[in-house]
């Protein structure tokens, strides 16, 4: 029932300790050691040792070889060693070490603290608001319940949150982080990651490198950071801001806000009132369906409103305005530079503000059946409002059928036109990624 020293030599040995404040060590051989009751020390030495805290606070280690160390009840310590170890916390808020080789660190309840170290190792706490931290080698960490934090350090990792509001960071390497349920915050860092947010209203960063980002439900906050990224809204209002590189934004569902930023970026709106800016250089905007509103930014940008009612503007550079495929009324202003302005017939009726002749704007006229349907030019437009100097303040372009059935027009805001701003052409617009 006393505190007790007990040490087992060389060979296969047995050690039981009592209720009292024990220390015991397995010396060499393959060892069992069982602390029971009080707050014990427990040591294996060298070899496969096996070693069990009991209840009380207990501080186990289970040095060299391959070891299985169970903490059971009371807050303990657990530390592998050299060795590819199993180390099971058991209940209580407990710390716990792989140390070096492949090893398995398992926790259940409580707030507990748990590092791989050396090795590839796989970490998994359960309940609770737990800390998990890789180490080096290519480790695998799942939380559970609570709000945890996730740090996979040097490797290839993978990092699940799973419930609760989590913190994942994956350090260096090729990295998959799956936040889970509740509202999380990933972070891929160095390597080319892959991060999902899954469930909840999540913030996911992809650091350096290639990273593919994807929000799933909730209202997310997607930032791609360096690299060529892709990054996905899916479900709900989300944020995507593609960073430095050339990168792929698609909002998913959801009234979306995606930001192109630095780099030759091609952005999706997909379904949803979205609102697209493609920042600097020479980007690609489709809003796809729903009334969207689209900016060029700097560069020689593509705008295609896509379905819906939508509002292009190309904003500096030679950009390209494009309205087909949709019956809706677009809004398009070219700004700087010398714009082009693509229609169809049956594409709705559609204003261009600032046309300017001197900057070189056009407007292209398809039709995909290879055989011109007519359009009014020069003085034969259909009408022109003139303002009180006699000017002309706008031009109607009515395009119709060769059986003269009106098929859209467009409202030209800017210079007087003639026939020269507008070309016809036969066969599909081609839209080139």
């Amino acid at each position: 029932e006393g505190n007790n020293r007990l040490y087992g030599k060389a060979g296969n040995d047995t050690i039981t300790a009592g209720d009292g404040h024990d220390t015991m060590s397995g010396d060499d051989g393959i060892d069992t050691i069982t602390g029971n009751g009080g707050d014990d020390k427990l040591y294996g030495g060298t070899g496969n040792d096996l070693l069990y805290g009991g209840t009380g606070d207990d501080y186990l280690y289970g040095q060299d070889d391959d070891d299985t160390i169970l903490g059971e009840e009371g807050d303990d310590y657990l530390n592998g060693g050299n060795g590819d170890d199993r180390l099971d916390a058991g209940t209580g808020n407990n710390r716990v070490y792989g140390g070096a080789g492949n090893d398995i660190l398992v926790a259940f309840g409580g707030d507990d603290r748990m590092s791989g170290d050396d090795g590839d190792d796989i970490i998994s706490s359960n309940a609770g608001n737990d800390r998990l931290y890789g180490g080096k080698g290519n480790d695998t960490l799942i939380a559970g319940e609570g709000d945890d934090y996730l740090y996979g350090n040097d490797g290839n990792d993978q990092l699940y949150g799973e419930s609760g509001n989590d913190y994942l960071n994956a350090g260096n390497g090729d990295d998959i982080l799956s936040g889970g349920t509740g509202n999380d915050y990933l972070y891929g860092q160095d390597g080319d990651d892959t991060v999902a947010g899954e469930h909840g209203d999540d913030s996911l960063y992809g650091g350096n490198s290639n990273d593919t980002l994807s929000g799933g439900e909730g209202d997310d906050r997607l930032y791609g950071q360096d690299g060529t990224d892709r990054l996905y809204g899916d479900a709900g209002n989300d944020y995507l801001n593609g960073g430095s590189g050339s990168d792929y934004l698609y909002g998913g569902d959801g009234t979306d806000k995606l930001y192109g930023n630095d780099g030759d970026d091609q952005l999706y709106g997909e379904n949803g009132d979205d609102y697209l800016n493609g920042g600097n250089d020479n980007d690609i905007l489709i809003g796809g369906d729903g009334n969207d509103l689209l900016y060029g930014g700097n560069g020689d940008d593509t705008l295609l409103g896509g379905n819906g009612t939508d509002m292009l503007y190309g904003q500096s550079g030679n950009d390209h305005l494009v309205s087909l495929d949709d019956g809706g009324n677009d809004i398009m202003k070219g700004g700087s530079g010398a714009d082009r302005f693509y229609f169809k017939p049956l594409n709705g009726n559609d204003l261009i503000y600032d046309f300017s002749a001197s900057e070189e704007d056009s407007i292209m006229i398809f039709d995909d059946d290879n055989d011109p349907d007519s359009y009014s030019t020069g003085l034969d437009f259909q009408h022109v409002d003139l303002n009180n100097n006699g000017k002309a303040e706008s031009t109607v372009i009515t395009m119709t059928s060769a059986e003269g059935t009106a098929l859209g027009t467009v409202t030209v805001y800017g210079a007087l036109m003639t026939e020269a701003n507008i070309v016809e052409e036969t066969g599909s617009y081609a839209l080139i990624m």
